[in-house]
């Protein structure tokens, strides 16, 4: 049990340690387009505009540092709970919005039926959702997504069939949670049921 706990949350830190580059990057991006605007404008610009500009950067540059702050405390989370799932799972929602597509294309529901909590180690469960999030919903290019918690057990259902080799990864992953969670897989749908006491 405790190798299985060691692997899951390795496992699971890597998904929520890419989760976290992938909101970062675009954190970055902004702040670099600024800069690209400030050198190719530095003569033309006004003192005003500089300081505007100059204010973005540094505003970016500041919110780039609370993420970091952030993911530092929720990497190193291993406190144990009760967690509500709905939270959870509305919070790792916004990181696979930094996937624009993802975000603008994609219809997106949480429907809680019954209320879920699980008390296992936090960083194990953000992982576990960055980790479905980064095997199957970036897949998604379009359509309605719709997550329903009732209890222990969260459904995710969508109406584009996936590709068998996007089915047969996430089934992968999923099976090194074995000792935390039962599953079902299909091309529609996902069922996880967590099993922590």
């Amino acid at each position: 049990m405790k190798e299985d706990l060691f692997f899951c949350k390795t496992l699971a830190l890597g998904s929520l340690t890419q989760g976290y580059f992938h909101n970062l990057r675009g954190i970055l991006q902004g702040a670099f387009l600024e800069l690209q605007i400030l050198l190719m404008k530095k003569d033309a610009l006004s003192s005003e505009e500089l300081t505007v500009r100059l204010e973005k950067v540094f505003s970016l540059l500041k919110k780039l540092l609370q993420r970091l702050d952030i993911a530092y405390a929720d990497i190193n989370d291993t406190s144990l709970g009760p967690w509500d799932l709905k939270a959870l799972l509305e919070e790792t929602l916004g990181f696979w919005e930094a996937d624009l597509v993802f975000k603008h294309n994609v219809l997106k529901e949480v429907v809680e039926e019954e209320k879920g909590e699980v008390s296992l180690p936090n960083n194990l469960v953000k992982g576990l959702f960055c980790g479905i999030g980064e095997l199957l919903f970036l897949n998604l290019k379009q359509g309605k997504l719709v997550i329903t918690i009732k209890g222990k057990s969260v459904e995710f259902n969508w109406d584009k069939p996936l590709e068998l080799e996007i089915l047969e990864r996430l089934k992968a992953f999923l099976e090194s949670f074995s000792s935390f969670i039962d599953f079902k897989l299909s091309r529609q749908n996902l069922t996880l049921r967590f099993m922590d006491g």
